[in-house]
């Protein structure tokens, strides 16, 4: 099911689920009862490391505005220094994009949804979400991760990742984020048009072994193992896009 996401400006209202039992962890500390992980970036084994020396025929950066269409980014120059913070106050900088339709995945079955990201020019993006999760404590590995691939990098990986190349979005209604915030998913690359937004839930990789320090297992009735769905949205409207400087 594809959700397309047009790049138009309105209003809505932003849904944070607010009866989580666990405090709101700002140095994003993965799984608050699981002491396996740090929740620092891992840098140490992104393709998109090994930044290429700007040639000295380019013009500076300066004389380039990020937001002008006619002026597209380099897919080999990616944002330097770190990624944004979990939470974002609002889309300030940014483009809300809307749709009437929205993307989901359960921690069994759909693991994997498509859905459409449409790019004014070809650039670097940081994607937010209105929410991603949404029922609370009943459900507590409500966790996923996106991929955008495109001609430039077909893998689809984001910029930044936070175990090996993927970027975990972390059950964000396990602690109490900040009213009204929008919840970072990635920075990716866009190419101009449509671009092919794969949202993957976090459950699979859990149980293949990788990424555990996002296991949430304070409860036993809805870890990773069980029948629980611990579903993950991708809502079509709410969703602000800034370009990445």
């Amino acid at each position: 099911m594809l959700t397309l996401l047009l790049f138009a400006c309105m209003e809505y209202d932003v849904h944070t689920p607010q009866d989580a039992a666990e405090p709101y962890r700002p140095d994003r500390t993965p799984g608050l009862d699981d002491d396996t992980g740090s929740s620092s970036t891992d840098d140490s084994a992104h393709p998109h490391d090994s930044d290429p020396q700007p040639d000295d025929d380019e013009p500076p950066d300066e004389d380039v505005p990020p937001e002008d269409e006619d002026h597209p980014g380099d897919y080999n120059d990616p944002p330097d220094g770190d990624p944004p913070s979990d939470f974002h106050d609002d889309c300030d900088g940014g483009t809300q994009a809307t749709s009437g339709s929205s993307i989901y995945v359960l921690s069994w079955d759909p693991v994997q949804m498509n859905g459409a990201l449409e790019a004014p020019t070809s650039a670097w993006y940081h994607l937010y979400s209105s929410h991603i999760a949404e029922s609370g404590a009943d459900q507590r590995n409500e966790s996923a991760y996106y991929r955008v691939p495109t001609s430039a990098d077909p893998k689809g990986y984001p910029r930044w990742g936070n175990c090996s190349n993927e970027w975990i979005v972390r059950d964000a209604d396990n602690g109490s984020g900040p009213p009204g915030a929008l919840i970072y998913i990635g920075t990716f690359w866009l190419e101009k048009g449509s671009n092919d937004l794969e949202m993957h839930h976090y459950c699979p990789l859990q149980r293949s072994g990788q990424c555990n320090a996002y296991h949430v297992t304070s409860d036993s009735n809805s870890t990773c193992d069980t029948s629980n769905a611990n579903s993950v949205h991708f809502e079509g409207s709410g969703i602000c896009v800034t370009r990445a400087k």
